[in-house]
């Protein structure tokens, strides 16, 4: 089956790229239902004291590109531990929620995109988005995998501000990673400020 086959397949890529995976949980809607992809977080990645999730199972559906054909895609997420267990676990729903809207939309996420969630990600947090792009804080031997499938992308679910969200609506995507790779925050910090926004 094509949804046992892949899914087996991305988890033996998460382990064998970013390390052992401590736990996996079905993705759920705001509802608690289980949804068709599951959670799995690895422990001390990309860093000591950050947690990693990624989706399982996504990539079982393929999903449009707007330039045409198909594409399968997983998603990755990334932050410090000390936020809590209970601040994760109620990520993780957000993630659900996020990556079923993309499921039921059926149409792909490209780098560069963003999703509004409406209010801080965490408590104390002054994040407030998520823009995708590709997993610069692990190893480029995960960006991709290949399967008999076709390929998988893993793209990242990078948290912003919503001041952030305003430039990046102005300004567009190329302005917005000039302003992170130039000044380099701690983008697994919620709690961060936002970058000083190039003028130029």
């Amino acid at each position: 089956m094509v949804t046992r086959s892949l899914k087996k397949k991305v988890l033996e890529h998460i382990e064998s790229t970013l390390g052992k995976i401590s736990a996996v949980a079905s993705g759920q809607d705001e509802e608690g239902n289980d949804l068709p992809f599951d959670l799995a977080m690895v422990p001390d990645c990309p860093a000591e004291g950050a947690t990693t999730i990624v989706t399982v199972g996504l990539s079982d559906t393929e999903v449009a590109q707007s330039s045409g054909g198909k594409i399968r895609q997983e998603f990755v997420f990334c932050a410090y531990q000390r936020y809590g267990t209970e601040w994760f676990s109620e990520f993780m729903k957000v993630m659900g929620y996020v990556c079923d809207a993309i499921l039921k939309d059926g149409q792909a996420v490209a780098s560069g995109d963003v999703f509004d969630l409406g209010s801080p990600i965490a408590p104390g947090s002054r994040v407030s988005a998520l823009y995708f792009s590709d997993p610069l804080y692990h190893i480029e031997d995960f960006w991709k995998l290949e399967t008999a499938k076709g390929e998988v992308f893993f793209g990242w679910m990078l948290p912003i501000t919503g001041d952030e969200m305003a430039f990046l609506a102005e300004k567009g995507p190329d302005d917005l990673d000039r302003a992170f790779n130039e000044q380099e925050p701690d983008l697994m910090d919620l709690a961060r400020e936002s970058v000083a926004f190039l003028k130029h």
